[in-house]
């Protein structure tokens, strides 16, 4: 008959209502082949996958950061190169002070220029009475005595024409200017020249 139910186990013949075979005692499902039971549905390794993933950010993050580290090891070696070069690159200053032109004094027919700060040094020039001279530092020397009665041991090196040398400050309308190292700065110390003397 071909509404005649079996069991799928063993082929015994089953009635309608029957949940169990009577002969081998499996389970009868309606709608399904009798005893047969349902395939079960493999479900996917959910655990496996996870781990899968991890391991591919994990390793994404480390590529990462590997690069960002060497990003910034070439940025600083280059800031230091570029430091480097600069601070090597900027040039030395230093401040000196502008020559000023200053007067000889008119109570002087001529003002002697000499070697050194000395009296007694070589004579390297003469300035005329009135005339302009440029005045580069000032120096300490030999005291000298105007005849109306001042004295002064102060020496201005100064250029006339082409001629360097030191004439006495208290010749020169220099004021007080030689006492103030921010208009005449002190020279480098140049020890008195005294001529020799022939035999």
């Amino acid at each position: 008959m071909s509404g005649e139910r079996t069991c799928g186990v063993c082929g015994s013949p089953l009635l309608a209502l029957d949940r169990f075979c009577p002969n081998c005692g499996a389970q009868v499902r309606p709608g399904r082949p009798a005893g047969r039971r349902p395939p079960r549905r493999r479900s996917p390794n959910w655990l496996f996958m996870l781990l899968v993933i991890v391991a591919i950010a994990g390793l994404a993050g480390v590529v990462v950061l590997v690069t960002r580290g060497s990003k910034k090891d070439q940025s600083a070696a280059s800031t230091s190169t570029d430091s480097t070069t600069s601070t090597s690159a900027a040039p030395t200053t230093t401040t000196t002070l502008p020559s000023r032109p200053y007067n000889v004094t008119g109570n002087l027919d001529g003002l002697i220029m000499r070697a050194s700060p000395s009296r007694s040094s070589a004579r390297v020039g003469q300035v005329p009475k009135g005339d302009r001279v440029l005045v580069h530092c000032v120096q300490t020397g030999d005291v000298v005595k105007d005849s109306s009665g001042p004295s002064s041991d102060r020496w201005d090196r100064i250029t006339y024409g082409n001629t360097d040398g030191f004439v006495s400050d208290l010749y020169l309308t220099t004021g007080n200017d030689d006492l103030n190292p921010a208009i005449i700065p002190p020279c480098p110390f140049i020890p008195p020249v005294v001529p020799s003397t022939r035999r």
